[in-house]
């Protein structure tokens, strides 16, 4: 997921500075596999016997600063489809609009079709139209 946002940050970044983006296409596969993943139902899994632990196990160790620095990713389940759902949708606009604008680059209409689908509300900003 973070690789997915890193690299739709270099796309919006390559926009703004009137390039064309690399293409995404890894990212996109992996994101559709993460989608996958996400929505397919919980495998059923049969209870374990109990584990046996020893009357004199010894007591955890305190953890250290740096094991609670620990970061991890909190994934909003209710967000994460939405948001999976938009990218969907937006990837395959955006590639078109990609390669209209590689074929025809000096095209402003294009240009600021992948601004507002890179960032919504940039066109309210500059004052833009497409």
């Amino acid at each position: 997921m973070k690789e997915a946002v890193g690299k739709l940050r270099e796309m919006v970044a390559a926009l703004a500075r009137h390039q064309a983006p690399a293409p995404a296409t890894e990212a996109a596969r992996a994101l559709h596999q993460l989608t996958a993943r996400l929505q397919a139902p919980p495998a059923q899994v049969e209870p374990a016997e109990p584990a046996r632990v020893p009357a004199a196990a010894p007591a955890p160790a305190a953890k250290s600063g740096k094991e609670l620095r620990v970061m991890k990713d909190d994934i909003d389940q209710q967000l994460l489809p939405i948001f999976l759902e938009e990218a969907e949708a937006l990837v395959p606009h955006i590639g078109s609009d990609l390669r209209d604008w590689k074929a025809n680059p000096s095209d402003q209409n294009i240009s600021d079709s992948l601004r507002s689908k890179a960032a919504p509300g940039w066109q309210a900003r500059s004052g833009s139209a497409s």
